[in-house]
């Protein structure tokens, strides 16, 4: 006599897990040459899926924010022109998608170290929206 399994095998359904960095790690300002402003800092934002599953951005949003280590003034509100500029959306199970961020700004008492939290919005395959925020500090 023959044995049969119909055992079902059940199967883990993949789950997007997204991570964030700056590139360089170390973000410099730089006086600044147009604007208005007094100091110009650049970085890339690395957006990085590794879960599995693909998605779209749906928003990117950078606000640059004073460390309070400096003269008193517009501590956790936005102070300067950040541009995050995303120009492809699609992100691949996996891979990784690569947005520039320019700051441009002044901080009360001419201070140049600041921090930039750089927060992202992703449509996943799997229909869910998911999150990644990191904050960057400028020096």
């Amino acid at each position: 006599m023959g044995t049969s399994s119909g055992a079902a095998v059940a199967t883990a359904a993949a789950s997007m897990s997204l991570g964030l960095r700056a590139v360089p790690s170390l973000i410099r300002a730089v006086p600044a040459t147009a604007g208005g402003y007094a100091w110009t800092a650049a970085f890339t934002a690395r957006l990085t899926e590794t879960g599995g599953v693909a998605g779209r951005v749906y928003a990117v949003q950078a606000v640059l924010l004073e460390t309070g280590r400096g003269p008193k003034g517009a501590t956790d509100r936005q102070i300067a022109l950040v541009d995050a500029q995303v120009t492809r959306r699609g992100l691949p199970a996996h891979g990784s998608l690569a947005v520039p961020v320019t700051v441009h700004y002044t901080l009360p008492g001419g201070e140049r170290e600041a921090l930039v939290d750089v927060s992202f919005i992703v449509v996943g395959e799997d229909g869910y929206y998911h999150h990644a925020t990191r904050r960057f500090t400028v020096v």
